[in-house]
């Protein structure tokens, strides 16, 4: 009985880890994330080559790095991004950076890639009106408080900080 639960625990995890960072072909052939992923899909030569130098390049401004720290408890993400998108390889590796200088749990992030049409295999950004990429939902509560869409107005962590600040639109 044991062998068989380990073997059903062995199983369901390799099926899970399955549905993550899944890479496929865009109509150039290159090579393009797409449905749920995990920061560690950035760690694959395809998309390490522009995330890596955005991440060690980026310099958060210190001083907002501090308001934020104590702000973003309890706060969820949702990311959806585009990895064949410009704007995407820009902003998403500069907000992990963000995120680990306030050692935030980045495991806890919903990534969710989408192809050139804002589209993914399944149902995953279903109901969250996905118009550009990258889109940064942030929610506190089950309550959307707010969201950066494409680019941020002032800086990333600036923007971060304005949208944890509030109670909650929705």
């Amino acid at each position: 009985m044991k062998y068989f639960l380990l073997l059903v625990l062995l199983f369901s995890i390799n099926i899970l880890s399955q549905d993550k960072n899944k890479i496929i072909k865009d109509e150039n052939s290159e090579p393009m994330l797409i449905g749920y992923c995990t920061r560690d899909a950035f760690n694959d030569s395809s998309f390490a080559w522009w995330f890596d130098p955005e991440y060690e390049n980026y310099e958060p401004d210190s001083s907002v790095i501090e308001i934020l720290r104590d702000k973003m408890k309890d706060v969820e993400i949702i990311l959806v991004m585009g990895s064949w998108c410009d704007d995407s390889r820009i902003h998403v590796p500069h907000l992990y950076k963000i995120l680990d200088e306030i050692n935030y749990p980045t495991e806890e992030i919903t990534l969710i890639a989408v192809n050139e049409d804002k589209k993914t295999e399944g149902d995953e950004i279903e109901g969250l009106a996905i118009d550009l990429v990258p889109t940064i939902i942030f929610y506190r509560d089950n309550s959307e408080l707010g969201r950066i869409v494409e680019m941020p107005n002032q800086s990333l962590e600036e923007d971060m900080v304005e949208i944890v600040s509030q109670e909650g639109l929705y």
